[in-house]
């Protein structure tokens, strides 16, 4: 079944704007001598958001309560892809990535910069994120997560997966129309190499530097200046007891697919804080039967 989810963007403070971003990854895959708007010759045109799909998996641990999940039961989920073992939480790369970018492409493969196919490829992952659940009246599963770790990795082949930056997440909660998670960007514990691949359009934070990790090394906590980088992501958590399936005598999972976009947002000029990054609203929620296995701790 499908349900949609419009979800409210959480700014973490000052007021915002929308903020058009790119992408530099470096090499040029764009068509010689096609016109096309690309912001440089190994960069995307600007975009206003991005599209995205991916799959999750999470185990309910009865420890506390009746029998069966109730309020007070731990959880802990997976989703999209973990670079310590090489491998998906559910799904493979084609179920778990960057879609495309919005606005779409204007004149052919050149504006997207070859993005998608054999070329270059977005995907993350978030492994073990634990919390608890209530569960209301209805039935239906509300979880409240703890700090967490999202990993953003660029793909050329499908196989080598670059960690180009961090999310370190503080949070996760339940709105009543979803759930919302908040985090802020790290570099610390990357790959290098691609680490600038997102960059502002507008230059007008951090001495006029547009990569994100730029911005972060040089105004962020190891700089003069003040400046974090803030994550805000909303996802769809309506599910219920009964669509979870007993994995044991103590635990239930469930395996979803979602579908969304996200956008950068930065404040208005002046205010040395970058408020983005957030998966707004995954839409085409689509839930599918069953957890077929069981989550290692």
């Amino acid at each position: 079944m499908k349900r949609i989810l419009l979800a409210t963007l959480l700014a973490a403070s000052g007021s915002v704007t929308a903020a058009p971003f790119y992408m530099d990854v470096g090499i040029d895959v764009g068509g010689v001598g096609v016109v096309d708007d690309k912001e440089c010759a190994t960069c995307t045109s600007l975009k206003d958001q991005f599209t995205f799909t991916y799959e999750s998996s999470s185990v309910i641990t009865d420890d506390v309560g009746p029998a069966g999940i109730s309020t007070g039961d731990s959880i802990k989920t997976q989703a999209g892809y973990d670079g310590s073992t090489n491998t998906f939480a559910a799904g493979t790369l084609g179920t778990n990535q960057f879609t495309g970018f919005l606005p779409a492409e204007t004149f052919g493969a050149n504006s997207d910069n070859g993005y998608g196919g054999s070329n270059w490829i977005i995907t993350f992952g978030i492994k073990d994120w634990a919390g608890t659940v209530t569960v209301d009246g209805s039935g239906a599963v509300l979880p409240n997560y703890g700090p967490g770790l999202l990993e953003f990795y660029l793909t050329t082949d499908g196989t080598t997966f670059n960690n180009f930056m961090d999310v370190k997440l503080s949070t996760g909660f339940v709105t009543g129309t979803g759930s919302v998670i908040l985090g802020e960007v790290d570099f610390t514990s990357v790959d290098a190499g691609f680490n600038n691949l997102f960059n502002v359009a507008d230059p007008g934070q951090c001495g006029g530097l547009n990569g994100f990790y730029d911005i972060w090394f040089t105004c962020g906590p190891t700089g003069l200046d003040s400046l974090s980088i803030d994550f805000t992501g909303a996802f769809d958590s309506d599910v219920t007891v009964a669509q979870f399936t007993q994995l044991t005598a103590d635990t239930f999972g469930i395996t979803t697919d979602h579908d969304g976009s996200g956008r950068f947002d930065v404040p208005e000029p002046g205010t040395l804080s970058l408020l983005g990054l957030s998966l707004l609203g995954l839409g085409g929620f689509r839930m599918r039967k069953a957890a077929e296995k069981k989550i290692a701790a």
